[in-house]
């Protein structure tokens, strides 16, 4: 077992668990993604990605390499490539409608969206 401690916050759990849990969670985000399952998409992808960013805030010394400012280490490379995802995600969101919207829908390639 190892010791994490981050901030306030320790943690105890095996060293190589963390990667693998991520690994895993995405895994299941992109196959609710490819199988247009927007609704579960969202519920996983918005807390994932606002944890992710959170740790920018509250540790940013794991995302950043001192000597440098904005210098990205391996983990802000991480953390910063998710802002990609959250860009095709608002895409996503803004072309198919918002997730269990009944009023809008796409037919034909354009989108109908009923009045708000």
């Amino acid at each position: 077992m190892a010791v994490a401690e981050v901030g306030r916050f320790t943690t105890v759990a095996p060293a190589s668990m963390a990667p693998i849990a991520v690994g895993i969670y995405e895994v299941v985000l992109g196959v609710c993604f490819l199988r247009n399952r927007l609704g579960m998409a969202t519920l996983l992808f918005v807390p994932h990605h606002l944890i992710t960013f959170l740790t920018l805030a509250i540790v940013p010394s794991i995302a950043f390499a001192p000597p440098v400012p904005f210098a990205y280490d391996t983990f802000g490379a991480f953390v910063l490539k998710n802002v990609v995802f959250v860009g095709a995600f608002l895409l996503l969101l803004a072309h198919h409608g918002y997730p269990d919207s009944s009023e809008s829908s796409v037919s034909n390639g354009a989108i109908k969206s009923g009045s708000h």
